[in-house]
């Protein structure tokens, strides 16, 4: 059975998409639960700005929409390093 699996697999067309792996630790179920509701859903909408839109966009609107995710990205990891700073400060104030 699980020969047939790994052959139906192999069957599939080999499409380039660029991949990069990277490994962490997540500690809380909460978080566990966003990551696998939505890393998926954000890895593709990425890919499809990133890359299909380049193909299909005009350069002007392209650089412009990756402007905006960008700079939505960044604000994201802003709050996300002031976040653990806060964390962090009350685990030490707590012991």
């Amino acid at each position: 059975m699980a020969e047939l699996q790994v052959r139906e697999k192999s069957k599939r067309p080999h499409i380039s998409r660029p991949i990069f792996e990277r490994r962490f630790n997540i500690n809380s179920e909460q978080a566990i639960r966003v990551i696998r509701n939505s890393y998926n859903r954000l890895m593709v909408s990425l890919y499809a700005i990133d890359v299909i839109l380049r193909i299909i966009g005009r350069e002007e609107t392209v650089d412009e929409i990756e402007s905006i995710v960008g700079q939505m990205i960044a604000e994201c990891a802003e709050q996300l390093q002031q976040e653990k700073l806060r964390l962090e400060k009350l685990k030490a104030d707590n012991g």
